[in-house]
């Protein structure tokens, strides 16, 4: 090589050299400013958590409305809070709430309660298996309440008062079961929804088994002992005392069923207490209510559709009489009736 080649040849290297220093160059210049990342406290710091609190001062046992609730911004999320308003509209709160209050489930009214509807009250029957028709019915059934009841006619009747006189009748029409054993309504949840088309194709492609369950022997249910119905305020003394009297049968029916009875078409039953005298107007016809015809109650006689009656009181017997004077007088044990001599 002579000394022009290498000469060219020191040029070129010295040329590449202040190339590749002035491209660095230029690369560092227009790089971006790096950003401040802004730590784990600053996020803590500013971020907030939503949860639907009391617009407003709230009182016990009223549903709550859209103006009674708003959302809030709160530094940590509250436990058992909702985030959406709707979720909280209709529910009615178990204890009385400041307005600001974070409103979560716990204080909130569930269970059987709220599957009563306005003017429906909750009654617990005993049952047995041949009562609840060979244990078959299931919470959410709708039943009709027969009961059966032996009375004792009147004395001086056909048999004097001491034939036996049996009566069976229908004593409330479809009711609905809210429990029947350990079985509940609130057992009752909605199905899970549809799944999607990527995890039904996901799980027809695994290979892997099932998993297996582990076997147990499982305990026969325990026979139900009580059941739990929904019935309208003025007919739960009818159930109370048609099960205490007599003996009470449930019979299932179809839910499309809806036909009732026209008590319209009867005479009413006699109340145990009577209304004061002299109401008029709107005050008398409030005895037709249904808390107050439930108030007014019924006596076992009216629930075997016979007039109230009171024992009979004997004639005082006259001074220095003999037994020549005794009579009998008539005794009323609930439905019961019998003689005694005096």
């Amino acid at each position: 090589m002579n000394k022009a080649t290498k000469i060219l040849a020191a040029v070129l290297v010295v040329a590449g050299v202040l190339l590749a220093l002035f491209a660095l160059r230029l690369g560092t210049a227009n790089a971006p400013a790096p950003t401040a990342t802004p730590s784990a406290v600053t996020q803590t710091l500013t971020q907030r958590f939503p949860a639907v609190v009391a617009a407003k001062a709230l009182v016990p046992g009223k549903p709550m409305t859209t103006d009674d609730v708003k959302v809030a911004q709160f530094d940590s999320p509250a436990p058992g809070a909702f985030n959406v308003p709707a979720d909280v509209v209709g529910r009615v709160p178990l204890v009385a709430l400041a307005a600001g209050v974070p409103i979560t489930q716990n204080l909130l009214a569930r269970g059987l309660a709220m599957q009563l509807a306005p003017g429906e009250r909750a009654v617990s029957l005993p049952v047995s298996e041949t009562v609840g028709v060979s244990n078959r019915i299931r919470p959410g059934d709708y039943v009709d309440v027969f009961f059966t009841m032996k009375t004792n006619p009147p004395a001086g009747g056909p048999g004097g008062g001491l034939a036996d006189d049996t009566q069976a009748r229908l004593l409330a029409s479809r009711v609905r079961v809210l429990t029947y054993g350990n079985a509940s309504l609130d057992d009752v949840t909605p199905p899970p929804a549809a799944p999607s088309v990527a995890s039904t194709v996901a799980a027809a492609a695994s290979t892997q088994p099932p998993a297996q369950q582990p076997s147990v022997n499982a305990q026969p249910p325990m026979p139900a002992t009580s059941a739990v119905v929904a019935v309208p305020i003025e007919d739960v003394n009818r159930l109370v005392l048609g099960a205490q009297q007599g003996k009470i049968t449930l019979a299932l029916r179809n839910p499309t069923d809806d036909a009732k009875p026209d008590t319209s078409l009867f005479p009413p039953t006699p109340p145990v207490l009577v209304s004061k005298a002299g109401l008029a107007g709107d005050t008398k016809a409030a005895l037709d209510a249904p808390e107050n015809r439930a108030y007014a109650g019924i006596a076992t006689t009216g629930l075997a559709g016979e007039a109230p009656r009171r024992a009979a009181v004997a004639a005082p017997r006259a001074p220095g009489g003999g037994g020549g004077n005794s009579g009998t007088i008539e005794v009323v044990r609930g439905a019961e009736r019998s003689s005694a001599a005096y």
